[in-house]
């Protein structure tokens, strides 16, 4: 039997990872095919992003262009 492709890695990112971020990682980690993280760009963030997650993600999602500058900046 052939094995099953490697799941894509999904990274969702909003600012506070309380409710947008968290509630994507919530909806998707269900998925076969997905392994799904979330984080937040603020200091004050539940889990705050970090070189590593984005080293690891195939696809991030921000929430909203401020989190994409606060990346970038990053």
């Amino acid at each position: 039997m052939g094995s099953l492709p490697a799941p894509r890695r999904v990274l969702f990112i909003c600012r506070l990872n309380v409710s947008r971020s968290a509630t994507a990682e919530r909806l998707f980690c269900k998925r076969q095919d997905l392994d799904v993280r979330s984080a937040g760009t603020s200091p004050g963030a539940r889990v705050r992003v970090n070189a590593r997650m984005l080293e690891w993600a195939d696809v991030i999602f921000t929430m909203d262009d401020a989190q994409r500058t606060e990346l970038e900046t990053m």
